[in-house]
C-alpha cells in the first residue's frame, strides 16, 4: 500500500476538506481526490461522503485509526538506530535578540 496514499486519507479525515486536506499537503485539490479514489478502488470501499464537507463512512472511520497508528509508525524508524547510537533528533527554535544573534548564537550552534 502506497503511504502517500494512507497519508492523504488521514489529511482529508482530519480537515473534513478535500481542498483544505491539498493545502496541508502541499498538493493541488484534483491530486487529493485522485489519490482517494485510487485508496478506494484498492480497498473496495467508499471512505467519505462528499457534500460541502467531507465526512468518512462507516469504512472510513474504521480504517482512521489503524492508518494514523501505521504512518506514526513509519515515521518513527528513523529514530530507531538514532536512539541504539545515542542521537537526538528533533528540532529546535531560538527567539532572540539582535545583541544575542551577534555574540551568543554563535557559540550556541557550534556547540549544537
Amino acid at each position: 500500500m502506497d503511504t502517500r496514499l494512507l497519508r492523504t486519507f488521514v489529511a482529508v479525515a482530519e480537515t473534513a476538506s478535500f481542498r483544505a486536506a491539498a493545502r496541508r499537503l502541499g498538493v493541488s485539490q484534483p491530486a487529493v481526490s485522485q489519490s482517494i479514489a485510487r485508496l478506494e478502488r484498492t480497498l473496495g470501499a467508499s471512505l467519505f461522503t462528499r457534500g460541502k464537507t467531507a465526512s468518512t463512512t462507516p469504512d472510513g472511520a474504521a480504517l482512521l485509526d489503524p492508518a494514523r497508528r501505521v504512518l506514526g509508525e513509519l515515521d518513527a524508524l528513523p529514530g530507531v538506530l538514532d536512539s541504539r547510537r545515542g542521537r537526538v533528533r528533533g528540532r529546535l527554535e531560538l527567539g532572540t535578540t539582535d545583541v544575542a544573534s551577534i555574540y551568543v548564537l554563535p557559540k550556541v550552534y557550534r556547540a549544537f
